[in-house]
């Protein structure tokens, strides 16, 4: 028997056509920093992912980030601030420790927060997490909620969906009430490239969810059952890579990983110069080839649905690697920025590009990928398109963006924005407070210590 879609009215956004928001609606007004650590009482921001949410307090917009990752053994805790001003030092309101209450269920790996929303219809915060070194393809829970009560955190979930949580795990935003119903959920979610990044995006990507209720059953670790089910919306894949712009190459060693009878191998010979050798010659050879898609150093971190009464669109901002000039002296002959698979190397010490680039600022703690350059930017996709997947009318896989990696550094005060950013996976969330019209987005390692501050927008919506 052959079922025929059955395609329902499709509710329109709220905002008229023309009302799509663009980048020039964007003016950075600075930044603002983290309140000092204090670690004896557990206030620790150095070393965060920088998950980011944020909520009214009476007149007080108060920002929910993380503190130092799973990695460093603290548990991601989220501090609760206050803001107090572009170019201020934000007031720590409460130290909410570890909202998940110990419930991230998963391999024996760091599974840090990657994701926070508090949740304005159910008064509560939201939390994802990601296994830091999911090679396994463990399709972990991923989802979980917390109730937050003066000197009390109460947890629930974390519960499993029914798309691999690689493509779950990360950025949140709340879906506006009046395409709730046509998108088949309140929340969207979405998660950067990750390790295993074969169960990953590739670009952007969102799916539609609905909050399960507390009195939920948790999902175990590897029992399979599936407690929330996502509607894609936006959806890139290992096959189906986004477009980006072409200008960075992707360089390697023909003979990567093979020892010559000298036990060398040609990834680890400090000086590379373009024929992939080992140290005695044994061994050559240099894979090469232009850039036109997402590659796996490039992500995407972060997500905002801004619905303003005049402007509307929905916004991811990440970061790719680029070509930048005045950075021209760290690229090889051919001027452009490599990208590149590889051993770990000390910057400024180590040319372990095949071609001689002058090391990585990224990817230099482990083997993996690492580049020179890498440049914030945000796309922007119009909501009646995520309207049209919803109803069957388009494809989710590749939905093309209005705006496409369209760089922070060129909105309006975007020149007092940092033209390079200072690590991978540097933006770890957004939020936008709608009587201000001000969008906070996290950036980290901007301080001293690794500590992340909040970049913070002016938007005309």
């Amino acid at each position: 028997m052959i079922y025929l879609p059955v395609h329902r009215a499709i509710t329109l956004p709220t905002s008229q056509p023309g009302s799509l928001i663009t980048p020039g609606d964007f003016t950075y007004l600075g930044y603002v920093t983290m309140p000092a650590d204090d670690q004896p009482n557990g206030i620790r921001f150095s070393y965060s992912m920088g998950a980011l949410s944020g909520r009214k307090v009476g007149s007080d917009i108060n920002l929910f980030i993380c503190g130092a990752q799973a990695e460093t053994g603290w548990p991601d805790p989220v501090y609760e601030i206050k803001y107090n001003g572009v170019g201020n030092v934000t007031t720590l309101v409460t130290n909410w420790w570890d909202v998940t209450n110990g419930q991230r269920v998963g391999a024996a790996n760091p599974k840090p927060i990657r994701g926070l929303l508090w949740d304005e219809v159910a008064s509560q915060l939201l939390w994802t997490y990601m296994d830091q070194y999911n090679v396994g393809g463990d399709w972990n829970p991923s989802v979980g909620s917390s109730v937050l009560a003066p000197g009390l955190v109460t947890a629930y979930g974390p519960w499993r969906t029914s798309l691999f949580s690689g493509f779950t795990a990360g950025y949140l935003m709340p879906v506006p009430a009046a395409s709730q119903s046509t998108l088949q959920g309140r929340i969207l979610c979405g998660a950067p490239i990750g390790s295993g990044n074969a169960g990953s995006p590739w670009g952007v990507a969102s799916s539609a969810f609905n909050v399960p209720s507390n009195s939920t059953p948790p999902d175990g670790y590897n029992d399979g059952h599936v407690t929330i089910t996502v509607k894609n919306l936006i959806y890139s894949d290992i096959s189906n890579k986004q477009s980006r712009p072409n200008d960075v190459d992707d360089c390697g060693w023909t003979h990567y990983g093979e020892p010559d009878s000298f036990g060398d191998q040609p990834q680890l010979n400090p000086v590379q110069d373009g024929t992939g050798c080992t140290p005695h010659g044994e061994k050559c050879g240099v894979q090469f080839g232009q850039v036109a898609v997402f590659t796996a150093v490039d992500n995407v971190g972060a997500s905002v649905w801004i619905n303003g009464a005049s402007k509307q669109g929905v916004v991811f901002i990440g970061q790719l690697a680029r070509t930048v000039a005045s950075l021209s002296g760290s690229y090889p002959p051919d001027g452009r920025c490599h990208q590149w698979y590889g051993p770990a190397q000390v910057f400024g010490s180590f040319k372990m590009c095949a071609h001689g680039q002058n090391d990585t600022r990224y990817g230099n703690e482990a083997t993996g990928p690492g580049t020179v350059s890498m440049q914030s930017l945000m796309w922007i996709y119009n909501p009646a398109d995520l309207l049209l997947v919803a109803q069957s009318l388009k494809s989710a896989v590749l939905l093309p963006p209005v705006t496409d990696a369209y760089r922070l550094f060129d909105v309006p005060g975007g020149s007092a924005f940092p033209e390079i950013t200072p690590c991978q996976n540097n933006h770890g969330g957004a939020w936008f407070e709608p009587t201000s019209k001000l969008l906070f987005v996290s950036s980290r390692n901007r301080e001293g210590d690794h500590r992340p501050v909040v970049d913070v927008f002016a938007v005309n919506c």
